[in-house]
């Protein structure tokens, strides 16, 4: 999606079901929630979790070019299981082919 990682770290495969939640946030979430702070290293709470950030991403525009960016953070799949999740996909061809 090239959205790119500012600070601290993605998720890897030690972030699993077992291990300690994590969250990574973009600059709008950090922004609204810790107004000038780094907000790599602090903890939120997410569905009755407390997590700590442990990535700071650049913003995204989930609602379209013409809005602002909204906050909003990224979770582990094998930490949050989902009954469906959105899958985005960028290829270079055709993308009903993909």
């Amino acid at each position: 999606m090239g959205i790119p990682l500012l600070r601290g770290r993605e998720f890897g495969r030690s972030d699993g079901a077992g291990a300690p939640p994590v969250a990574v946030v973009n600059e709008a979430f950090a922004a609204r929630h810790f107004p000038g702070e780094d907000p790599v290293g602090r903890r939120i709470v997410v569905f009755r979790v407390s997590r700590e950030i442990v990535g700071l991403a650049g913003d995204e525009r989930f609602e379209g070019i013409d809005q602002g960016p909204a906050p909003g953070m990224y979770l582990p799949i094998d930490q949050n299981p989902q009954p469906s999740v959105t899958v985005a996909i960028r290829t270079a061809g055709d993308p009903l082919s993909a």
